[in-house]
C-alpha cells in the first residue's frame, strides 16, 4: 500500500472515502488469496462466491486502475 500524500485532507470527503474503500477491499482480497479462502460479493442482485482465480483477476484489475488514475493533488 502506498502512503497518501500529506495534503490528503484537501481532497473532498467523497474522494477520500472511495480511496479508503478501495484500499480496504484490496486488503480483503489480498488476505483471502494469501490464506487460500474465497470471498463472497454482491453481483447482479445475488451473492456470488469468488474463487482464488477470480481474486487474482480482481487484483490485476485493481492494479490497472491504480496505474490509470492520476495521483491526488
Amino acid at each position: 500500500m502506498t502512503k497518501p500524500s500529506a495534503d490528503i485532507l484537501k481532497l473532498p470527503l467523497e474522494v477520500r472515502a472511495e480511496m479508503a474503500i478501495k484500499a480496504a477491499f484490496k486488503g480483503v482480497v489480498t488476505n483471502a488469496l494469501r490464506d487460500g479462502r474465497s470471498i463472497h460479493i454482491w453481483e447482479d442482485d445475488k451473492i456470488v462466491e469468488v474463487s482464488s482465480e477470480g481474486l487474482r483477476k480482481i487484483l490485476a484489475q485493481l492494479a490497472q486502475q491504480e496505474v490509470r488514475e492520476p495521483a491526488p493533488r
